[in-house]
């Protein structure tokens, strides 16, 4: 019995320290992996970073090209002469007064078309008056 009692503590202090010895193993592969994940997570912002540097890079690039793109719009426009500045400022004023002239006419004919159909409609509002008129003089006539 004694030597039962003894192998059980032995088989306990065994059992313990195996115990301890996956914990450890368990906190090692844990820590382990803490860090590979965090090289991981470095490495993307590493390239995260490489790739918003280039493409801010790309969208300077890209605004200076269109602003140099309208600047060069403004030099040509300005180059263009007074004489041809003049001749497109008479010619818009020909064709508002045109316009202008177009509209007037068109206004004036629907007008005149309105006129018409208002006589028209009276017309025919009074002619139907003067049938119903004839119409009750003549029943009352006949009874």
């Amino acid at each position: 019995m004694n030597q039962k009692k003894i192998s059980d503590k032995q088989n306990t202090k065994i059992e313990k320290k195996e115990r301890e010895k996956n914990r450890r193993k368990s906190i090692e592969l844990f820590e382990r992996e803490k860090t590979q994940q965090i090289k991981y997570d470095v490495l993307n912002q590493i390239e995260e970073n490489k790739e918003r540097k280039k493409n801010k890079k790309k969208a300077v690039n890209l605004m200076e090209k269109e602003r140099q793109r309208r600047m060069n719009i403004l030099a040509m426009n300005e180059m263009v002469s007074n004489k041809e500045r003049k001749h497109n400022i008479k010619k818009a004023k020909k064709l508002s007064e045109k316009e202008k002239q177009r509209r007037l006419h068109d206004n004036t004919l629907d007008e005149i078309i309105l006129t018409n159909e208002r006589k028209q409609n009276t017309k025919k509002v009074n002619e139907m008056e003067n049938e119903e008129r004839e119409r009750r003089v003549l029943d009352s006539t006949c009874k």
